[in-house]
């Protein structure tokens, strides 16, 4: 039985019967573009390593004997496709070009399991339950990668079949408005994001830009050229910068030249990309009426500016998508949107709100559910509460006729959690969209996770992730990061000033952190994936250990080295990324590891007082 991910829909084969694929030659239709040849290319190189022999690509038909792939015609993105392994023929057919890429993808996929060109006579046939699968990167909150790494998280999306991706450039673009705001580092250019939007197109990858046009915009209206637009008058950030930057900060719409300056932003980046989507956000306007426009209509100034800004993408051929969690709370008022908008309705816990789902589809409204992978403020994934979100999700969406499911990847607090971090909650993503119906992930999914995403045969990655997630649940980042600003940047007299955490909890912690690194060291750190699951786990140790050193402890296993700590998270992050983002982590880190063990001084205190 083949294990891929995602599953096929329908597989059968032919007891006791097998076919090699050993030296036949492959035959692309004509009408096929180079997307397909070039798919064609990278299949003839995987038959001619596993087996040893020639195999050639031609656009021509196909003569008997040859790999033949086929197009039945059918529109470019019909993602229907077969798959025919017989000793008289061998043909990998799709509805669309879509669909033969993915019959090509497939068949990779089953010659790497096998590994090896001898494999068992099948028929398959496969098509996605959505037609729109969306994975969603924040690159604005800590951690921009090169585009090399867009590139490698391309090549994994297009493997599991996910056929979008959005990146969310709140403020990760050099805009005009932030010139002079931003540092070296911060942005990824028009010219790479068009580099890697021609590298998307190629592996079938729709790449949409996701920029904030009303809320979230704090480095837009912290900025002194443009503070006057802020909502809120006269604002001054009181907590550290990530805290900050994830509060609302929203934009004051009653002033006209809210609208101008949102039209630049969006105009500067709605041309870079060649899908017809584009994402305005517009979600999280908390502070709209706690300001400027105390006492006012908030819905309706909301509504309003909206309308303006669909009107404006619209007038450039474009389709809107935009989060619904404000328009939720005034659904009298959706109606007054103009027509064609997509919303992505958002829920990231287990349980989801099918009310809200209910909702759009009542009212006639296009939506994608969307997912999370609970990346943010973690080293790794929390895979307990994101895959039953994520299954949850599907299949309520899919069951309402949701026309799209998207997973998205936050990166509050600084993006600590790296792509390898993610990738199990990724894959689950791409089995729920593929397969609404999935309720759970079991061996065979695991079994292919470890294969397709780390290369890994005879262990379980997917569960070694797991167990490192679990690490987490005591002692995380979110709580450490608020406890410092709260004690030491707001300096609230009602916050402890010690980090309190369960002394037995973090040593038990710390110990099954080493039991981990010896299991990743087997593995072998030359893996970048592996190496930066050891630096994951390193983090978590930090954290552990500076909650035991606040609490007048000493880790039972050692002293821990937070600067060779920093130096791995170091070159693990440059390899992927900027480096701002992580001097900014470094920074708050060596802050960590300077502070006293305060426990001791309370106690000495109330003993003298």
């Amino acid at each position: 039985m083949i294990e891929l991910i995602p599953q096929p829909k329908e597989y059968c084969e032919d007891a006791g019967q097998s076919v090699c694929l050993a030296g036949r030659h492959i035959a692309v239709p004509l009408q096929c573009d180079i997307r397909i040849v070039a798919a064609a290319q990278e299949l003839s190189k995987d038959l001619s390593r596993l087996s040893g022999k020639f195999v050639a690509v031609y656009q021509r038909p196909a003569k008997p004997g040859e790999i033949e792939i086929t197009l039945s015609g059918g529109k470019e993105d019909d993602e229907a496709y077969e798959l025919i392994v017989k000793q008289e023929i061998v043909r990998l057919s799709g509805k669309g070009m879509r669909g033969v890429y993915y019959a090509i993808v497939t068949l990779r996929q089953i010659l790497d399991q096998q590994n090896g060109v001898t494999l068992p006579a099948f028929t398959l046939s496969d098509r996605p339950d959505f037609p729109n699968r969306v994975f969603y990167q924040d690159i604005s909150r800590g951690r921009v990668p090169h585009v090399k790494t867009l590139k490698r998280l391309c090549d994994t999306l297009s493997m599991l079949k996910i056929n979008s991706l959005q990146l969310y450039l709140e403020d990760a673009f050099p805009f005009l408005e932030l010139d002079g705001e931003m540092h070296a580092g911060e942005t990824l250019s028009a010219a790479q994001i068009m580099e890697l939007d021609q590298y998307c197109w190629m592996h079938f990858v729709e790449l949409v830009p996701s920029v904030s046009c009303f809320g979230h915009l704090y480095r837009l209206l912290q900025s002194k050229k443009y503070q006057y637009l802020c909502e809120l008058e006269g604002y001054q950030p009181q907590n550290m910068y990530w805290i900050e930057k994830m509060a609302h900060h929203t934009i004051n719409p009653s002033h006209p030249n809210a609208r101008l300056t949102v039209f630049s932003m969006i105009d500067q980046t709605i041309g870079l990309c060649r899908s017809k989507k584009f994402n305005i956000c517009c979600d999280e306007t908390f502070d709209l009426g706690r300001g400027k426009n105390a006492g006012r209509d908030v819905g309706a100034l909301y509504f309003d500016f909206v309308s303006q800004l669909v009107q404006h993408v619209q007038s450039s051929g474009k389709e809107v998508m935009m989060w619904g969690d404000i328009v939720l709370h005034h659904p009298e008022k959706i109606a007054n949107l103009p027509a064609n908008i997509t919303f992505l309705n958002w829920c990231y816990d287990p349980q989801v709100p099918v009310k809200d789902i209910d909702l759009f589809t009542r009212l006639g409204c296009k939506q994608y559910v969307c997912a999370g992978t609970s990346t943010w403020n973690r080293f790794i994934g929390n895979d307990a509460c994101a895959a039953e979100n994520i299954c949850n999700m599907a299949k309520e969406g899919y069951r309402r006729g949701a026309c799209g499911f998207m997973n998205t990847n936050w990166g509050d607090y600084g993006n600590i959690c790296s792509l390898t971090g993610a990738m199990l909650e990724m894959a689950v993503g791409a089995e729920a969209g593929w397969n609404a119906e999935t309720t759970h992930m079991d061996d065979a999914f695991d079994r292919s996770f470890s294969r397709q995403l780390f290369g890994v045969r005879n262990d379980n990655m997917a569960d070694l992730m797991r167990e490192i997630s679990m690490l987490e649940e005591h002692v995380d980042w979110k709580h450490v990061v608020e406890w410092y600003n709260a004690s030491y940047v707001r300096k609230d007299p009602h916050t402890a000033r010690y980090f309190e955490a369960d002394v037995k909890m973090c040593q038990a912690h710390i110990q099954s952190c080493h039991k981990l690194y010896q299991t990743l060291e087997n593995l072998g750190r030359g893996n970048k994936k592996i190496n930066d699951l050891y630096v994951a786990v390193g983090g978590i140790e930090m954290l552990h250990t500076f909650a035991l050193r606040q609490n007048g402890e000493q880790s039972s296993v050692g002293k821990f080295d937070v600067e060779m700590w920093l130096d791995a998270m170091r070159r693990a992050w440059k390899d992927d990324s900027y480096a701002f983002g992580f001097e900014q982590i470094e920074r708050f880190v060596q802050s960590l590891w300077s502070l006293p063990a305060f426990h001791d001084e309370v106690l000495q205190e109330f003993m003298t007082v």
